[in-house]
Formats: structure tokens, sequence, C-alpha cells
């Protein structure tokens, strides 16, 4: 093999490393809160401030959305990461809405919502309300994006550090690299929470952490 052909085909590897490092991705992050009274408050405060219209604040939500989740680690009781490829950001994006669809399917009546133009394809951020036992304690919350991947995070399901660094890496995307935003708390009303065997029982994916 000539020295040209070496490097042409060392060129190519190159090439498709990188390639395959930003190829469109699906994230999912759901975590159920302790004493999520906070996160409550400060995710109805997100979605009633910004404007996902405006530039930058879809980006913005889920930055926001993210950090607020990283500061309230401590409350973390259950948890579950998903994360796929895609052959195109459409693709990534349908993915992040079959998520949030079944997020929301868990309860009857949307009382918080952002929608980006209008248009829950195109990113928002909402709230469904529980319509169950009272007495419980625990808030559910599912952040889901279609990004560019320029991250490397490895998927380990059920553990605070992959929820955790799932979560860095979605408050570290950056402008042009985010393609689907979708944030769904449950339940919303004011003093209104989900108990333990509810909340399994709702959002059965998740694994005590």
């Amino acid at each position: 093999m000539s020295l040209f052909v070496a490097f042409a085909v060392i060129s190519s590897l190159v090439d498709w490393v990188k390639a395959r490092r930003r190829s469109p991705q699906a994230v999912q992050v759901q975590v159920l809160l302790t004493d999520g009274a906070k996160v409550k408050a400060q995710l109805q405060k997100l979605a009633q401030s910004h404007d996902p219209d405006r530039p930058g604040g879809l980006l913005t939500l889920l930055r926001e959305s993210a950090l607020l989740l990283l500061r309230h680690k401590g409350d973390w009781a259950y948890g579950t990461l998903e994360r796929r490829r895609a052959g195109n950001l459409s693709g990534a994006a349908s993915v992040v809405g079959g998520w949030a669809a079944r997020a929301r399917a868990a309860f009857e009546t949307q009382t918080t919502s952002q929608y980006q133009d209008g248009n829950a394809h195109k990113g928002f951020v909402g709230t469904r309300k529980n319509q169950g036992r009272p007495g419980g304690t625990y808030l559910a919350v599912t952040l889901a994006a279609s990004t560019v991947d320029t991250t490397n995070f490895k998927v380990a399901r059920g553990t605070p550090e992959s929820l955790e660094t799932a979560l860095l890496a979605l408050a570290g995307v950056e402008e042009g690299q985010l393609g689907r935003l979708e944030v769904v708390w449950s339940p919303d009303a004011e003093g209104e929470f989900l108990n333990e065997d509810e909340a399994i029982r709702r959002y059965p994916a998740l694994t005590r952490l």
C-alpha cells in the first residue's frame, strides 16, 4: 500500500469517526423526586417566563431544566436513562415525541404548557395533572431532547452517575445542535404529588437509584 493510499484510508476513518460522534441522537432522562415542590415551582416558572420561539429560547429551556434537576440530585429516588442514535434529526425528534407521548399519557389533564410556534411537534415544556389518590410525596420529571451528538457518554440505566453525566451533556448543548425538546412533569396541581406505588405503576421503566 502506498503512503498516499494509506493516508487516504486513515483520513476516511477519521472522518467516519467524527461523523459517527456527531450523528443525531435522542436522549431521555426520567427521574422521580422525593421532594419535588421546588422543582415543580421552578418548572412552572420556566414554562411561563421563557418563550421558545425567541432566539435561543428552546436552548435556554433545555439548559435550565437540566441544571434544575442536577441541583436537586439529592432528591432523586428512582430514575432511568435512554439514548438512541438516528439517521437524521427528524428521526431523533420522532423518538423524543414518542417518549413524551408516553409520559403525557400517564395523566388526563394538561395544566401548564409552552409550545414552540404553537406546535407540540416543535418542542414544548408542559405538565399533566394527577388524578390519582392524594397523600403522595413524589414528583415525576421527564426530559427528552434530540440533538447533534457531540458527546461520548455511556448509558448505564439506574445509576445516579449515568443520569448526572447525561444531564450535564444536555446542559452543554450549543446553539444549532438542539432539535426537539420535551419536558413533562407530573403532577402539576399545587400540593399534589404521587405516592410510590402509583408512580411505579405509571412509570414502569424507573429503577431505584
